[in-house]
């Protein structure tokens, strides 16, 4: 995805989806200042998507049955592999634990899914990881040449479930987000996303309902995601992994 000005057709299909402040050239140019001049913590787009959408995906992943547990460890600095959940918690080298969709196929495609939720889920699908017209608008923001596709995974967090203090100093990676899409979230419910700084200050973002925030990858700098510690599965996010082009 190269760099410039926004064409017309991809203006007309993020509006589409996004709040039509966040498509204004001076926001997009102090979003891409605050990205290029490498230092402070995430950046937080409160009502990112429009009301209706977000709303229908908030409601879509609340109502699938196909969530299941994954737990991760690390083997070396960045790399991780899916380890048995029973292991999860005495384990030296912990990454994260919570819910993933699986299969993701079946989101979309099971009768067994209302139509209106498949519907919604692959608007968001389409638009966000495998159309060019959102990583048009992100381009944008880290100014830089992107991969057409990114890493992605829809996330939902049980009691105590947590990512631990990580980097994501890949190779070509450009930009980490979240999607916060529970629309039943509550502050007292925890899951916040901390950012610490090579000169140790700490920024922390509530993942509040249809904000999008920015996690910047840096050299010095960590980020994680404290204990969630509401009664019932909540923090339903859409994560993803931004790389620019080789």
């Amino acid at each position: 995805m190269k760099v410039g000005a926004m064409s017309e057709s991809s203006l007309r299909i993020v509006r589409r989806f996004v709040n039509p402040e966040y498509l204004e050239p001076e926001v997009r140019a102090e979003l891409h200042t605050w990205h290029k001049q490498g230092t402070g913590g995430p950046r937080t787009l409160p009502g990112f998507l429009r009301d209706d959408f977000a709303t229908a995906l908030g409601d879509a992943l609340h109502a699938l049955p196909y969530w299941v547990r994954y737990a991760s460890v690390y083997e070396g600095d960045v790399r991780t592999r899916e380890v048995p959940e029973e292991e999860w918690d005495g384990h030296p080298d912990k990454a994260a634990r919570h819910y993933l969709i699986r299969p993701m196929l079946a989101a979309v495609e099971s009768p067994d899914v209302p139509e209106e939720h498949r519907t919604v889920l692959r608007q968001f699908l389409a638009f966000v990881v495998t159309g060019p017209h959102f990583l048009s608008w992100v381009a944008g923001v880290v100014g830089d040449s992107l991969e057409p596709r990114t890493s992605f995974e829809f996330t939902r967090y049980g009691t105590g479930d947590h990512i631990t203090p990580h980097h994501d100093l890949i190779p070509g990676r450009a930009l980490a987000a979240n999607f916060y899409l529970d629309n039943r979230y509550t502050a007292s419910a925890g899951g916040r996303l901390w950012f610490r700084e090579a000169d140790g200050r700490d920024h922390v973002t509530e993942p509040e309902f249809n904000s999008f925030t920015m996690i910047p990858i840096r050299d010095g700098c960590r980020h994680w995601v404290e204990p969630y510690t509401g009664s019932e599965p909540g923090r339903y996010t859409a994560n993803l992994q931004i790389h620019r082009e080789y």
